[in-house]
């Protein structure tokens, strides 16, 4: 019999190993599990086994600590807890906003900030001192007075309440994470000590939402804050969210959507896991799809290093790219040009899977650009037709990702015409 209240899950093959929530390796997650009744804790108190690469370990004293609320006495079984529960909601806690205040800056300049935030110093050093102060004012980027050089993100909900806040460090020079300091992050609320908060998490940017400029934009959710300030930069109309986490894309969180566009933006490696989750938030919005640009734009190696939007953006040139307006698809991504995952659940037509897949491997693909229609353009159509290719044969005949079925057709209707004024 187990020591120990909550232990490592021992291994049963890969479904018992999971998504690392801090370098997102599929099957690498150990998770927790309470001994008493063999459930899991929460999806991210666990331990990543690449020890050296990532590191990452949540315990369970730690998530009790961040989350008093939910703490439970070892020495009583599980059914005490239950009962113990309050039946009425307690209600969210906030922080005062005298402690943000003293963390945002905004009468200093960005080279100012930058002495202390290593993440606006790397925003300065690729977007110069305008752009980087507009996103330090649009998003509340703190500076963390605890912790030197870390910044400090803001959960913002759409009545301007602090729900908290998520202090990281990052390196000034790449932008990335450092990852080697123990814990991937901390909370405002706890550094402040705050005895019986009840954290009730918000998107990131959420209280771009209630600004009247951005009622009837599209809105746009990826994984990381550090994406969403970025992407803001290069597709200014559209509201950019962030979730915090991959698995941080909850329905109950997604109600300050309702009747809006949305598009996800998943991180590598996720995007089958979100397609999941916008069929359940497509009762929500009055629109919603996924996006594959980095399944259609990321070379194998980086793949493998698990690049994000962020990441593939920061490659061109901002300026350049915001007056191009052919980028603003997202090389095939335009909500407004497609149908969405609603629209196509009931379509049960079946694909023809072999003549797509001989057309392409029979035709030579051009080089240049292709636009599909007023919104969509396709920059590299090598690299998305295989991409698309790898989709649907995966996915045959699932109504979900009939758009990348769709798409294909398209383009092959298009080069067919080519053909046919060639010749």
């Amino acid at each position: 019999m187990s020591n120990y209240r909550f232990e490592l899950e021992k291994y049963k093959g890969l479904q018992s190993r999971f998504t690392c929530p801090h370098c997102y390796k599929p099957h690498r997650f150990v998770r927790y599990i309470d001994t008493t009744t063999g459930q899991y804790l929460s999806d991210y108190v666990g331990k990543c086994d690449r020890l050296n690469e990532c590191g990452y370990h949540y315990t369970p004293a730690m998530y009790f600590k961040d989350n008093p609320n939910n703490s439970i006495s070892t020495s009583k079984p599980i059914q005490d807890f239950t009962l113990l529960k309050p039946h009425k909601t307690i209600p969210t806690s906030f922080i005062p906003h005298k402690h943000f205040n003293s963390t945002v800056l905004f009468s200093e300049n960005a080279a100012e900030i930058a002495s202390t935030n290593n993440y606006v110093k790397f925003l300065l050093s690729i977007f110069g001192e305008e752009i980087t102060k507009s996103i330090i004012k649009q998003y509340f980027i703190g500076t963390s007075i605890y912790l030197p050089e870390k910044t400090i993100f803001w959960q913002i909900d759409k009545n301007f309440d602090i729900r908290t806040g998520k202090i990281m460090h990052y390196n000034a020079e790449t932008g990335n994470r450092i990852k080697n300091t123990g814990r991937a992050f901390s909370w405002i609320h706890t550094k402040l000590n705050k005895k019986d908060f009840n954290l009730k998490q918000c998107f990131f940017g959420e209280h771009l939402l209630s600004l009247p400029e951005n009622n009837h934009k599209i809105v746009a959710i990826v994984e990381s804050e550090k994406t969403a300030t970025i992407a803001s930069i290069y597709f200014p109309n559209m509201v950019w969210l962030a979730t915090g986490g991959i698995h941080n894309l909850q329905k109950e969180k997604c109600d300050v959507l309702k009747k809006r566009k949305v598009i996800l933006y998943p991180d590598l490696n996720a995007f089958e896991l979100w397609s999941e989750k916008a069929k359940e938030l497509k009762s929500i919005v009055s629109a919603i799809k996924v996006s594959n640009v980095l399944e259609i734009n990321a070379s194998e190696s980086e793949k493998k290093s698990g690049l994000d939007l962020a990441d593939y953006l920061i490659k061109f040139n901002y300026k350049e790219f915001v007056a191009d307006k052919s980028f603003y698809s997202l090389d095939n991504q335009q909500i407004n040009s497609e149908p969405s995952i609603s629209s196509v659940t009931n379509n049960n037509c079946t694909w023809d899977i072999e003549s797509i897949t001989q057309f392409y491997n029979q035709y030579k693909l051009p080089d240049g650009p292709i636009k599909l229609d007023n919104a969509q353009t396709i920059i590299n159509t090598s690299k998305f037709v295989e991409a698309e290719l790898t989709i649907v044969e995966e996915n045959q005949n699932n109504p979900t990702y009939k758009p990348h079925y769709d798409r294909l057709c398209l383009l092959k209707e298009i080069l067919e015409k080519e053909i046919i004024v060639l010749n």
